[in-house]
C-alpha cells in the first residue's frame, strides 16, 4: 500500500539549496528589522533630549576698534544678546550717508559737515556702522575709502579718526 518516493542525488541536493537559501533571506531580513527598531528607539531618545546634543553657541567678542565695518552693529548686538542695544533709526542714517556724500565738492569739500555728523551727531560706534551700511546701501562704495578719497591724512584724523575714537562702543 505504501509506495516509497526514491528522490535522486540531485534532487535532494536542489531541496537543500532551496533551503538554505530560503533561510539565509528569512535571516537577513529579521537582521534588518531589528535593526530598524533599535534605530527608531535611539532616535526618539535624541529628539526627547535635545539639551544633550546641543553645544551652546560660542559669542565671539566684536572688534572695537573697526566701527565702520557694516557687520560691527550685528556683532555687538549679537555679543550682548539677551540685552538690547539703541540703534540708529535708518532713515537717520541715510540721512547721515546723504550728507557725507555731498560733503565731497568739486572744488571745495564741506569739512563742517563732515565734523558735523561724526563729532556731533552720531552717538556710539554701533551709530558709525549704522552709517557705513546706509553708505553702501546708497552708493555701493565703502565709507571709509570715500572719506579717504577726498579728506587729507590730518583731516581724516582730525574730524573722523579722533571724534570716532572717543565714542562709547555702545548704548543701552
Amino acid at each position: 500500500m505504501h509506495k516509497e518516493i526514491e528522490l535522486s542525488n540531485t534532487t535532494w541536493w536542489a531541496i537543500g539549496g532551496s533551503s538554505i537559501a530560503l533561510l539565509s533571506i528569512g535571516g537577513y531580513l529579521w537582521y534588518q528589522y531589528r535593526n530598524k527598531e533599535k534605530d527608531e528607539k535611539s532616535t526618539s531618545i535624541v529628539a526627547k533630549t535635545p539639551n544633550t546634543i546641543e553645544h551652546p553657541k560660542i559669542r565671539q567678542v566684536p572688534n572695537w576698534s573697526s566701527p565702520f565695518d557694516m557687520k560691527y552693529v550685528d556683532h555687538v548686538k549679537e555679543w550682548l544678546l539677551p540685552k538690547i542695544i539703541k540703534e540708529l533709526p535708518s532713515l537717520k542714517a541715510k540721512q547721515y550717508a546723504k550728507t557725507l556724500k555731498k560733503a565731497k565738492g568739486l572744488i571745495y569739500d564741506d569739512d563742517d559737515a563732515v565734523k558735523r555728523v561724526f563729532a556731533k551727531e552720531l552717538q556710539d560706534k554701533t551709530q558709525v556702522s549704522s552709517v557705513s551700511k546706509a553708505f553702501w546701501g546708497l552708493y555701493k562704495e565703502d565709507l571709509w575709502l570715500y572719506l579717504k578719497g577726498f579728506l587729507s591724512s590730518s583731516e581724516l584724523n582730525e574730524l573722523v579718526t579722533q571724534p570716532v575714537k572717543q565714542l562709547p562702543n555702545y548704548r543701552l
